[in-house]
């Protein structure tokens, strides 16, 4: 398994909301490391020292297997599974602007 190390910066924003930015993908945690000591010393970034995450992520691994979940306006939950899309309340899964449907 090989895998490297993505470079995150998070700080708050306010309202549950933040800002996430991705700094970099490095091939070793040491040089993650390296980094975040002089990215601290940057503008915005020395004002949240603490918002630095270094995570391992393996390489030639597949996500989303499944899709994902997505809200429409009436906060109606939608999903791909195995190819097909589902919709929480039954409707249909895609509507078109001239009023057809599928599902």
């Amino acid at each position: 398994m090989q895998q490297v190390y993505l470079l995150w910066h998070t700080h708050g924003l306010g309202d549950g909301e933040t800002s996430d930015k991705l700094l970099g993908v490095y091939s070793t945690e040491e040089k993650a490391t390296n980094r975040i000591a002089s990215a601290r010393m940057l503008p915005g970034f020395k004002d949240a020292p603490d918002g630095f995450e270094a995570t391992p992520y393996e390489v030639d691994h597949d996500e989303w297997t499944e899709g994902y979940v997505t809200m429409d306006e009436n906060e109606t939950r939608e999903w791909f599974c195995r190819g097909e899309r589902h919709r929480e309340d039954g409707g249909p899964a895609v509507e078109y602007p001239d009023g057809s449907a599928e599902r």
